[in-house]
């Protein structure tokens, strides 16, 4: 599906390549879904204390900032050498479909990895037990306070920090005075905040646990998001503007490597919760659950920077719509914030527990 959507059927603007692309997009996050949620769920299985969860979110970070940084800030890199241009000149959409082809082999290849690679340690033929129906799974997580308040955090603080993320060219633009490549200048910062925290986050954690590390990150980020409007409307040159704005994206960077760290034992306490109360492990339940907050956050994030846009102005003589998007997103990391809160104290779960 993925390749898939670089190949439509004709060859310019139609009704029919809006449908074939919509379709493709939609099994597309249907069978990314199907895949991700149980290569997540091997997390707390693989690592069944917080340390070792903690150890493990490390390494999943680390993938995480490597990707972002090899689409975002290398792929322009790869697509003049695939397609033999200079610097300036036009890189022509068969480079796009090449580089793009690349990728998708390339994921197809490491998703293997776990496949054959690793071995599940909980063996669920060795409990006698039929599966709770699935209406049953999901009455369960309802019940599951420490989940419904991890859910209710995540959802509303990544709202906020998506719509923030769709409107950043624009900030760019408007805000800094600068363009596209201004967007990169600001990612490397980003990249180096969080492989600072990728240093420090396993000693914290031994210090902090898991819930005020997380509340530490969102807490990071909510309170940079502010400050996009303050830098977008402070009369300073524009250079000192990009300047402030690597300082801001250089503590962000420390709130999501925080973040990204933190959602393996996170989830995996909250999934050995749940085997307490239910005698089951449903990793994959869980996962899958937190998968349709990011999903639901995705549109919300849309709807919250679009509307924005849409009623406060994203042009040069009405950027309000732009430079708003941040004090709302934190706005809504605030309630994020507040559910997170009353996340309670959890204990870990005996080895001697496990099924």
């Amino acid at each position: 599906t993925f390749i898939g959507m670089w190949y439509p059927p004709i060859p310019e603007r139609s009704t029919w390549n809006f449908l074939y692309g919509t379709v493709l997009l939609c099994l597309h996050w249907t069978f990314f879904t199907i895949t991700i949620v149980p290569v997540l769920a091997l997390g707390p299985e693989i690592a069944r204390s917080e340390a070792a969860r903690v150890r493990l979110g490390l390494w999943i970070a680390a993938g995480f900032i490597l990707g972002l940084l090899i689409a975002n800030g290398l792929s322009g890199l790869f697509l003049t050498l695939i397609a033999g241009v200079g610097e300036g000149e036009q890189v022509p959409p068969d480079a796009y479909r090449t580089l793009f082809v690349i990728y998708a082999l390339l994921t197809l290849a490491l998703f293997q990895l776990c496949v054959w690679g690793l071995k599940e340690r909980y063996d669920s033929e060795a409990v006698d037990h039929r599966a709770a129906p699935v209406l049953q799974g999901f009455a369960d997580a309802v019940r599951n306070l420490p989940f419904v308040i991890f859910f209710v955090a995540f959802l509303f603080f990544t709202t906020g920090f998506l719509a923030v993320q769709r409107v950043l060219p624009y900030w760019a633009e408007l805000g800094l005075e600068g363009n596209e490549e201004t967007v990169t200048q600001l990612l490397l910062p980003y990249i180096a905040g969080a492989l600072v925290a990728l240093a420090f986050a396993t000693a914290l954690a031994r210090r902090l646990g898991t819930k005020w590390m997380m509340f530490l990150s969102l807490f990071i980020l909510t309170a940079g998001l502010p400050w996009m409007y303050v830098i977008a409307v402070a009369e300073i040159p524009a250079g000192a503007k990009v300047q402030l704005g690597g300082a801001l994206f250089f503590c962000s960077g420390i709130g999501q490597g925080i973040l990204y760290v933190m959602i393996t034992p996170m989830l995996g306490e909250i999934i050995d919760y749940d085997e307490r109360r239910s005698g089951e492990r449903r990793e994959a339940l869980y996962n899958g659950l937190w998968g349709v907050a990011w999903k639901a956050s995705m549109a919300g994030s849309i709807l919250l920077a679009t509307q924005s846009m849409n009623l406060l102005g994203n042009a040069a003589d009405r950027p309000w719509g732009v430079y708003m998007v941040g004090p709302f997103a934190g706005c809504f990391g605030l309630i994020g914030l507040a559910a997170l809160w009353f996340y309670p104290k959890m204990t870990p779960l005996d080895p001697g527990e496990a099924g």
